[in-house]
């Protein structure tokens, strides 16, 4: 998801941009949510909920790329927050438990890819862990009403606790006295942390929001994985399992993929590692079947001639031709790449056929419509009966997939002093739109005469501009020429 209406207008760019960042970070559009973040920040706003979004994307950028730099920008965001004079004492312990986390990924990042568990152990007795759990600790200090924070702190503690007896946590320390030292306060300070932390769990599931329930239900049961009696839960662990599945119960694999990998963490570093394995094998019995992510293709091709256009450029005598160029070119994508998906609007000429030969074989596709449908039927077809009357057949068979851009055929009237061109407008909706879409890859298909020097605001020659200037398409391009020579 990409703004791109909204850039420029003052009254209201900020309040626009910040609702469509978030919303953009909802769905995992990581990289456009932290470009508006970004550009929300350069604009004066404040907020510390936009620093934190901005922590949580690098911080999850990091996890996929491992490069520094970006817990880098993490922490600098953090920093800004904690340097506020007056910051609120939950946002405060926010901040540190984000802080906390950010050591967390950097310590988990020193181990991953080691096979040997003792090697892991080894290797994960680092100092990082320690200033994470002081980070979780301040920060439950400062709210104890989180239990997210507390939760968190456990958790870290625990790993610690277990790590203490391997020869290496000495070397954490600067002398074995303090070492020894530090693991009797662990000790004692987890035997009060866990009722603590039980009692902010009951309150969140008391008073919190639907949200917070969810989570404080899923915290109950990793409460009870790290403090219940370890031989009883090895013994059974259905015990525990139950408390997971009454948890996750009507939520979203989000959930589930979030409490799996938690007890994957103390899989990998030998923390009720028995315990840790048997959910982890039960809870994914459980999990719904994921469908692989489809290969995007965006369509876009020129209209049909109208009669008697010169030169021309798609005869209606070429038709066959057409269809038959696309049904070749969307079978090869389908053979290269998996099951497709295809977005594409609905002028008369290349956009029908492409949905119709989908159809034929059994590809899913959009309708994109840049103005509801009986706007376009009477905007862009003109006297071609034939070619509405497709439409209409696809916008029924297409009922529960069409998007479209806006409720009539003008422009906004907030968009007026910028007068921007209508079709163009659609366009830039729909490319943006493909580059946030949840897919494998993303291909843009584009029946085309290769004219580069088309200055259209509205025609392929558009789409093709605008989606090498993402970056984020493979660009496939049919010649149309040969249309011509197959016409005579």
């Amino acid at each position: 998801m990409r703004y791109f209406v909204i850039r420029g207008f003052v009254s209201f760019e900020r309040p626009g941009l910040h609702l469509v960042a978030f919303a953009q970070q909802a769905i995992e559009d990581f990289e456009a949510a932290r470009d508006s973040l970004e550009r929300l920040l350069r604009l004066g706003d404040c907020q510390t909920g936009v620093r934190f979004a901005l922590a949580n994307i690098y911080e999850r950028s990091y996890r996929r790329s491992g490069k520094p730099e970006l817990m880098d920008r993490a922490e600098r965001a953090l920093d800004e927050v904690l340097q506020r004079p007056d910051l609120p004492a939950s946002e405060h312990a926010e901040a540190l438990a984000l802080r906390g986390r950010n050591l967390k990924t950097l310590w988990r990042k020193g181990f991953e890819g080691i096979a040997d568990a003792g090697d892991r152990r080894a290797r994960a007795c680092k100092r990082q862990l320690l200033d994470s759990w002081q980070a979780y600790r301040e920060s439950f200090q400062r709210d104890l009403n989180s239990f997210y924070c507390g939760i968190a702190c456990l958790q870290v503690g625990h790993t610690l606790l277990s790590l203490s007896g391997e020869r290496r946590w000495k070397a954490m320390f600067r002398s074995p006295r303090e070492a020894a030292r530090q693991r009797s306060e662990l000790q004692d300070e987890l035997r009060t942390l866990r009722h603590v932390v039980a009692a902010a769990i009951e309150r969140g599931l008391a008073h919190g929001s639907e949200s917070d329930r969810c989570w404080a239900r899923i915290s109950r049961a990793d409460l009870r994985f790290l403090t219940g009696n370890e031989a009883e839960l090895h013994a059974d662990p259905s015990i525990l399992l139950d408390d997971y599945e009454h948890a996750l119960l009507g939520l979203e694999p989000f959930y589930r993929g979030a409490a799996i990998g938690q007890l994957q963490l103390f899989v990998a570093i030998g923390v009720r590692a028995a315990i840790a394995e048997a959910l982890i094998a039960a809870l994914r019995r459980d999990e719904p079947p994921t469908a692989s992510p489809p290969h995007l293709v965006l369509f876009a091709g020129h209209q049909i001639d109208e009669p008697g256009r010169r030169p021309p450029r798609f005869p209606a005598r070429a038709e066959q031709t057409a269809r038959e160029l696309l049904r070749a070119h969307l079978e090869r994508l389908r053979e290269q790449h998996g099951p497709l998906l295809l977005l594409a609007s609905a002028a008369p000429g290349a956009d029908i056929l492409a949905h119709e030969v989908c159809a034929e074989l059994g590809v899913p596709t959009l309708l994109c419509l840049p103005m509801p449908l009986e706007n376009v039927s009477a905007l862009a077809f003109g006297t071609r009966d034939d070619w509405r009357n497709r439409l209409l057949a696809l916008a029924r068979q297409h009922a529960e997939a069409i998007r479209v851009l806006q409720d009539g055929p003008e422009l906004p009237r907030w968009l007026h002093e910028r007068n921007p061109e209508l079709w163009q407008r659609g366009i830039r909706w729909i490319v943006r739109s493909a580059q946030a879409w949840h897919c494998s890859a993303r291909t843009l298909l584009a029946l085309w005469d290769g004219d580069e020097n088309d200055s259209s605001t509205g025609g392929v020659a558009e789409v093709v501009r605008q989606a090498r200037e993402t970056g984020a398409f493979t660009i496939e391009l049919i010649d149309s020429r040969q249309l011509l020579a197959a016409s005579g």
